[in-house]
């Protein structure tokens, strides 16, 4: 379980990084922008300038949202493999109590019938003292 959570505390520190990753690459752009729109005298470069960030943020959130879902399955994965590594061990546990169940059944059968046999010899032999 704790092999679990480190591995999702790391995940959320990777997420915060690409998240920081982000915001540095939004204020960049937004300086690109103020320096073009002091510097463009006209709407084409403006437009072109829009496109150009719209398409690296695009690139961005599709990069992130792949990272996410990817670091997802592994964990989902992970989960799973514990999960049926348990039940099987779950399993085998049950499986063992059964077995020893039987035995122990089988047991207290013999002892059962061991001291039904010492009953009848003390009373064979009018040894009741025991009884």
């Amino acid at each position: 379980m704790l092999d679990f959570v480190c591995v999702c505390v790391q995940q959320l520190r990777d997420m915060e990084q690409r998240l920081s990753n982000a915001y540095k690459l939004i204020e960049d752009l937004q300086e690109k922008l103020r320096r073009a729109m002091d510097g463009s005298s006209g709407k084409g470069s403006f437009a072109q300038i829009l496109q150009k960030i719209r398409e690296q943020l695009n690139a961005e959130f599709e990069r992130y949202r792949c990272d996410t879902e990817e670091s997802m399955k592994k964990t989902l994965s992970e989960m799973k493999m514990r999960l049926d590594q348990r039940l099987r061990e779950n399993q085998r546990l049950q499986e063992e109590k059964d077995h020893l169940e039987e035995i122990l059944a089988k047991i207290k059968g013999e002892l059962n019938q061991i001291q039904s046999q010492v009953r009848q010899l003390f009373l064979k032999y009018n040894l009741c003292f025991f009884l």
